[in-house]
């Protein structure tokens, strides 16, 4: 029975342990379940997140099998590519004829690369159609999913339409190439005036890459630049918008460029920025600096013109006053011996006067148009100087100036082979024009022996040459003052034929000077002796002349001596007095102690102070004082220019005794009073 009862126990006990693992079993499979239940909601719900974010997708999703026929058309396909997922799915993709015909090879190698490679992700980019035939530019990711043998099972493909992305690149790449192309720099700058962008054009420009100038700081390219400088240029683009100057521009090895900057301000997302062109204008700037001299050399040559016709007019006219003046005076009756001999040397001196003038303007005809000729024969040097010192001596002492000669050489050694007439000439202008331009001091003249070259020198102690015309002297037609102020005889062509001359016997002329001090003018010719002891002379006359005293109280303003006697004698049946001046300075200080002065005869070219000042300022002190202009320029205009200046009248040279006079009447007919003499 115990063992019954045991049996039962043991039975009871095992039972309910059976039970109880039953109860266990039974509640872990109800736990499970309930996993399941919640790892398969979750799955659910994943998926459809999945799916949501699958079908909002930017992308366009296409799956495809190993057939290429597409099993799954969604994301933005249709918004891409036109067609609806009714209308691709269960097509191949290949019939679908998405692919524009010039980048079907590139699709067909993305085939290849999944279905035969190891590949299971490739991307390309190619141009599609759409389902309207427009064409779009389309970034494919394609990942295959392959069995474990490496067959293609399907291909997912996430497709990213970039047309706008590429057609904004293309544009970059056009406008890049086109401001690469571009002749002018292009450059884009921040507020630190770092360089973010520069063309070629402009990096060539400054002797750099264009690349090499990203990142640099304007400073470091062009060290000229400074803070100022740049703070001006911002200061100006904040306010103007844009700024445009000429500057220039350091290249990389140091040399510089004349530049035209043109820049403009803006911002973006908050920041400044300029960008602009540089224009490298060294060559425009160095064609306008050569207008600007062609310009200059015209107006020079212009005024040249003007200057050389009005000093040829005075200096015909001046010596045809005295010939036809006095020529006119030998008619009147009852002159004395004395005084007929002096109207003679008077004619004389202004013939030779005039002949010259004719020779200087054919002699510069003639070597201008090359029919000069070079005539060698024997000459003594020596013998030469000599002449030209004891011609030129009493001039230069009558104006309490000294003359110097100086021969280097013994006359057995300075017998030469040389054009003797070209020479006398030379030598002659040269101490002319010495005496011209001297007031004071000496002239000396002379030379020496330099190696196969015998160097000639004149030099006075007289007024000077300015720097700027050392070279301009030399040039036809030209005088050191061509203006009426400091005027002096000559018709400009004296050094013109000189330097000819000088360059026809195988030398050369310069010259040196100093305002003030003096000029030295230096010529070589070439040294070639000769046995031949010949001498030669030349004679000249210099005539002195002497004033008349003439009648009403008029002043005449002449410091040609020749035209004042001429007009003096015009003048002398008129009034009481004749008052004289040589000068502007004379004349405005002669009528200031002559209040009563009733004419002024004026010449207009006057030393030191022209006609035409004198007569302004004159008319400042005194309205009332009959003024007539009487000049050899002679051109048209000068009539009008004396009225503006102040004067009553104008008469041009050689006076006509007969206009003189009846101009005389006309202005001062009232206070004339006529004596037994004719008038005319």
């Amino acid at each position: 029975m115990k063992d019954l009862d045991k049996t039962k126990a043991q039975l009871i006990k095992e039972l309910q342990e059976t039970r109880q693992k039953l109860i266990s079993v039974t509640a872990l499979k109800s736990n499970e379940d309930s996993k399941h239940k919640q790892i398969k909601n979750r799955l659910l719900e994943s998926a459809e997140r999945l799916d949501f974010f699958v079908e909002n997708s930017p992308l366009a999703i296409i799956e495809w099998d190993s057939n290429f026929v597409v099993t799954k058309w969604t994301g933005n396909s249709e918004k891409i590519f036109g067609w609806s997922s009714d209308e691709t799915i269960g097509i191949s993709v290949l019939d679908l004829k998405m692919v524009y015909e010039p980048d079907i090879s590139i699709v067909q190698n993305s085939i290849d690369m999944l279905t035969h490679g190891i590949n299971t992700h490739v991307v390309s980019v190619n141009r599609n159609y759409r389902k309207d035939k427009k064409i779009i530019y389309c970034e494919w990711h394609n990942t295959a999913l392959k069995d474990q043998n490496g067959n293609l099972l399907y291909v997912l493909s996430e497709v990213l339409d970039i047309t706008e992305i590429t057609n904004a690149q293309t544009q970059n790449t056009m406008l890049k190439h086109a401001l690469d192309v571009f002749n002018d720099g292009v450059y884009w700058m921040d507020s630190d005036n770092k360089f973010i962008y520069v063309n070629e054009a402009g990096g060539k420009s400054l002797g750099y890459d264009a690349t090499e100038l990203l990142g640099k700081y304007l400073r470091e390219v062009n060290p000229t630049t400074t803070t100022e400088t740049l703070d001006d240029l911002w200061n100006k683009l904040r306010t103007d918008g844009t700024f445009t100057a000429e500057t220039v521009h350091n290249r990389h090895d140091g040399t510089q460029f004349n530049v035209e900057i043109r820049t403009t301000y803006f911002k973006y997302e908050g920041k400044e920025y300029n960008y602009g062109f540089a224009r490298d204008i060294t060559e425009r700037k160095r064609t306008e600096e050569e207008l600007i001299k062609a310009k200059e050399k015209a107006e020079e040559s212009d005024r040249l013109k003007t200057a050389f016709l009005a000093n040829m007019s005075h200096e015909i006219r001046t010596p045809m006053n005295g010939i036809l003046g006095f020529a006119e005076l030998l008619k009147e009756p009852n002159l004395s011996g004395e005084e007929q001999r002096e109207y003679i040397r008077i004619i004389e001196k202004s013939g030779a006067r005039m002949l010259n003038i004719i020779n200087d303007i054919i002699d510069i005809s003639k070597i201008e148009a090359g029919l000069m000729k070079v005539n060698m024969n024997e000459s003594n040097i020596n013998s030469q100087i000599d002449y030209i010192y004891t011609f030129f001596k009493p001039e230069v002492e009558i104006r309490g100036m000294k003359l110097i000669r100086k021969n280097s050489l013994p006359d057995n050694e300075v017998i030469i082979k040389t054009d003797r007439e070209k020479l006398f000439a030379i030598l002659t202008n040269l101490v002319k024009n010495a005496i011209k331009y001297s007031e004071k001091g000496t002239i000396e003249f002379g030379y020496e022996k330099k190696d196969q070259y015998l160097e000639f020198y004149v030099k006075d102690s007289g007024i000077g040459i300015k720097k700027e015309r050392l070279t301009a002297i030399f040039e036809r037609f030209v005088q050191e003052d061509i203006s009426d102020v400091k005027a002096r005889q000559g018709a400009g062509l004296g050094l013109t034929i000189t330097k000819s001359y000088v360059e026809m016997l195988g030398g050369e002329i310069w010259v040196e000077s100093e305002i003030g001090v003096g000029s030295t003018f230096y010529f070589t010719i070439p040294f070639e002796k000769s046995e031949d002891n010949e001498l030669i002379h030349w004679k000249r006359s210099i005539k002195n002349q002497k004033g008349y005293v003439a009648n009403l109280k008029i002043l005449i303003v002449e410091d040609d001596e020749i035209s004042e006697r001429f007009i003096t004698k015009g003048v002398k049946i008129f009034g009481k007095e004749i008052l004289k001046a040589k000068t502007g300075d004379q004349a405005i200080e002669t009528c200031r102690n002559n209040s009563d002065i009733d004419l002024i005869l004026m010449d207009i070219q006057l030393p030191i102070l022209g006609g035409y000042e004198a007569v302004q300022k004159i008319r400042q002190f005194n309205k009332d004082v009959v003024i007539i202009a009487q000049t050899a320029y002679g051109l048209v205009g000068d009539r009008e220019k004396a009225i503006n200046a102040g004067c009553n009248d104008y008469l041009s040279k050689p006076i006509d005794r007969s206009e003189l006079h009846s101009m005389i009447k006309k202005y001062c007919g009232k206070k004339v009073s006529v004596s037994h003499r004719s008038l005319n």
